[in-house]
């Protein structure tokens, strides 16, 4: 590799110089929109994965209408070879005056988000899913809401919970009565929050 100098680059360095830019590690000009909305499908496989899922079956039956209508997607499902959305979708109001598109929220219609809604609360109770949740470590930190929270937080948004947001997240998981209920009211509210519905 030629530096244009007629000296072999340093591919260490060019990388060191790509990942630690300071407009790369700043954000840069961040515009009010930057973000990626996470698809309702790939959210529910994250709650599957970050709470260890398990079936006693050895096999994971999913209600292939249910999720399809519930979150306007299914795996094998898109409409067209261009997912489940037009790549240039862009939303009415601000989004499409500033000239930006998000294709994710093709799906955000107020009937689909409500679906939606709904089904991760009822998966969060276990219902509608084929098998169960391990809330073995969660349940261990009942004792401390605020522990419960952060791990919920670290395992869904990686850490990513403002603080506002957390503070009504602890405050409606002291509410509950029981420690299943806790676990459960930390996972679904966090499972909801703009944090875990949009990567930055």
């Amino acid at each position: 590799m030629d530096d244009s100098t007629g000296e072999s680059a340093d591919l260490g360095e060019v990388i060191k110089a790509i990942l630690l830019d300071p407009e790369v590690l700043s954000g840069g000009d961040r515009h009010q929109f930057h973000g990626k909305v996470r698809e309702p499908i790939i959210r529910y496989a994250s709650l599957a994965r970050a709470f260890n899922l398990v079936s006693e079956s050895g096999k994971y039956s999913t209600n292939q209408p249910l999720l399809n209508d519930d979150f306007g997607q299914f795996p094998m499902l898109s409409p067209s070879v261009f997912n489940f959305y037009l790549p240039d979708f862009s939303p009415e109001g601000e989004f499409r005056e500033a000239g930006m598109f998000s294709p994710e929220l093709q799906l955000a219609s107020l009937s689909q988000m409500l679906r939606s809604d709904s089904r991760f609360a009822a998966s969060v109770e276990e219902s509608g899913v084929s098998g169960r949740f391990d809330f073995t470590r969660e349940l261990a930190l009942v004792s401390e809401p605020s522990a419960l929270v952060s791990r919920v937080d670290l395992l869904m948004t990686g850490g990513r919970l403002k603080a506002e947001t957390k503070l009504a997240i602890l405050n409606a998981v002291q509410s509950e009565l029981t420690d299943l209920e806790k676990v459960r009211t930390a996972i679904y509210l966090v499972s909801q929050s703009m944090e875990c519905i949009v990567l930055n």
